[in-house]
């Protein structure tokens, strides 16, 4: 993983040629400013880290349908639940602020 900017984009690399790399990166505002006040247009399109916690809970919880089933990944997907529980949460209580 190479951080392109910090919060922001990441370069990950790829599992299996490393000569490859995929981009992950998060919605954010252009300039510093209040969330409310952001117009979409001062945006930089991305994704949430509550999408991506979706995307590894769904992983995980595939995993425990087939051959790789194991209390290991039984525990990584309660501990991605806790922390999209804990990520929404922040986010409602920043909403209602």
């Amino acid at each position: 993983m190479t951080v392109l900017k910090p919060a922001h984009a990441y370069l990950l690399d790829c599992a299996i040629d490393k000569m490859n790399t995929q981009t992950l990166r998060f919605v954010h505002a252009l300039q510093p400013s209040v969330p409310e006040n952001v117009q979409p247009a001062e945006m930089v399109e991305g994704t949430t880290t509550e999408e991506v916690l979706r995307v590894l809970i769904h992983r995980h919880e595939t995993f425990q349908e087939g051959p790789y089933a194991s209390p290991d990944n039984k525990l990584v997907i309660r501990c991605l639940l806790d922390a999209l529980q804990f990520q929404s949460e922040i986010i409602a209580r920043h909403a209602s602020q």
